[in-house]
């Protein structure tokens, strides 16, 4: 029996002597890394692959695995106190008499204690700690679907980052083109100083704008490995388009909406909880009846413990009662009380934000819609304006001033259809999350239930 009881103490995870070179796999960089010139590590891979790898890896889900794992392991813990508890004692003294006489003394038992669930106490405290996991594992799929949503945005972000620094860098080639025109001009005596000036000038604001866009490209592409639980490298190149998929979003009646969005079923879960936890807390107030048994004998020494002609056994029963401890109880179930009202107020409220999420990604989606419309048509007449304003310049009928604002003009309506185009991809997505998270484009692997 000494040998059983110690082996329980020779598990691999010892309080107290973590050991985190073997518990943990962290790859430190020997250096901080520079501007990267190129790399397309994860370009290859599909949107849904992406979402995979970051539901496998990401620090903070992983954290929420394991709460959700202890939050399933108290439901063994509270169903534990429906069932009898039985224990096992070994004991050996030696004592010493008042006459200086010496003596041995071993003893054995086997306990038994149990409380009879007479008022669904303990039921009640079972229910509670079920419903909270249940709803501990609603906030986890949640957690999931916002994680994939994230993924998608911050891929989405890199792609517009992407390809306004291909914009910049364009533009800052055209402007180094017309700089070595209008110094040719100049030499000839067809262009003044000042049209030279403006023009170095225009080519410098442009160098200056590609290199703060490589930086805009790196940072989101390291906010990008972080959601993927990869370390920060800014290595990740993604020159694609901005996917315009999922033109028509299948939407939810609010019925369907609080039937199948995690946040909501969790509130509900958690408000169901609270309703346990107030039953257990008033019952707490109750009796108790419990019921106990003990065997066992005692022996001078330990080899005469299993000789049955002394063994001793008794069983007892008993009704405790609180009679006086200040008003705690009271004070508990008065808290539990409380709490109850709180979760009824916080699933009112997940449910309207839920409703108010969807109206407003539905609101900005058409407005969006219609503003990227107009965007298009204004780029095409931009771009227009920009070339015929330089021709016209070298044929000596407008001044370069008018060529720098049609550029200005074509910059900004260039960049604003890629940023356009990137909102309305991200609204969508968050139209998605808001309608339940069923239509985020994951794959078939990119499966959203909770780690066992």
């Amino acid at each position: 029996m000494l040998a059983i009881a110690l082996s329980a103490c020779s598990a691999t995870d010892k309080p107290g002597n973590f050991d985190p070179d073997n518990k943990l796999n962290i790859t430190l960089p020997s250096a901080w890394s520079e501007i990267p010139t190129s790399g397309d590590n994860q370009g290859h891979q599909s949107l849904g692959e992406l979402v995979d790898f970051a539901l496998q890896h990401n620090q903070q889900l992983k954290q929420q695995a394991y709460a959700l794992a202890a939050d399933k392991l108290n439901i063994s813990v509270a169903q534990s106190e429906l069932w009898p508890q039985i224990t096992a004692g070994l004991t050996s003294q030696r004592r010493k008499s008042d006459n200086g006489t010496f003596s041995n003394e071993s003893g054995l038992s086997f306990d038994i204690a149990y409380e009879i669930d007479l008022w669904g106490k303990l039921s009640a405290a079972e229910k509670n700690a079920t419903l909270s996991y249940l709803a501990a594992e609603q906030a986890f799929i949640q957690a999931k679907q916002t994680l994939a949503a994230e993924v998608i945005k911050s891929y989405l972000e890199i792609i517009q980052a992407k390809q306004l620094l291909h914009l910049y860098e364009n533009r800052r080639e055209a402007a180094k083109n017309n700089l070595l025109i209008v110094e040719r001009g100049h030499r000839l005596g067809l262009n003044e100083a000042l049209d030279v000036y403006l023009t170095r000038n225009e080519y410098t604001s442009e160098q200056s704008r590609v290199a703060t866009q490589e930086s805009v490209v790196i940072t989101a592409t390291r906010t990008f490995e972080r959601l993927m639980g990869q370390y920060p490298s800014g290595l990740v190149n993604f020159s694609r388009e901005i996917p315009m998929w999922l033109e028509e979003i299948r939407q939810v009646i609010p019925s369907d909406l609080i039937a199948q969005k995690p946040s909501i079923q969790s509130a509900w879960l958690s408000l169901l909880a609270s309703d346990a936890n107030l039953a257990f807390s008033h019952k707490q107030r109750f009796p108790s009846l419990n019921i106990s048994a003990s065997i066992g004998q005692s022996a001078p020494k330990v080899e005469n413990l299993l000789d049955a002609s002394s063994l001793a056994w008794s069983v007892l029963g008993g009704i405790t009662a609180p009679v006086f401890n200040a008003g705690r109880l009271k004070a508990n179930e008065d808290i539990a009380r409380l709490q109850l009202r709180q979760a009824e107020q916080a699933y009112v409220a997940e449910i309207y934000d839920a409703f108010t999420a969807v109206e407003n990604a539905l609101t900005l989606d058409a407005s969006t819609k219609k503003t990227l419309t107009t965007a298009l048509e204004a780029e095409f007449n931009a771009i227009e304006a920009e070339t015929l304003s330089f021709e016209q310049y070298q044929k000596g009928l407008v001044s370069y001033a008018t060529v720098l604002v049609s550029q200005q003009r074509s910059l900004e309506a260039q960049s604003s259809v890629i940023q356009l185009k990137t909102q309305l991809a991200s609204n969508r997505i968050e139209l998605m999350l808001a309608l339940g998270g069923n239509q985020l484009p994951l794959t078939a692997d990119a499966k959203l239930k909770p780690q066992r």
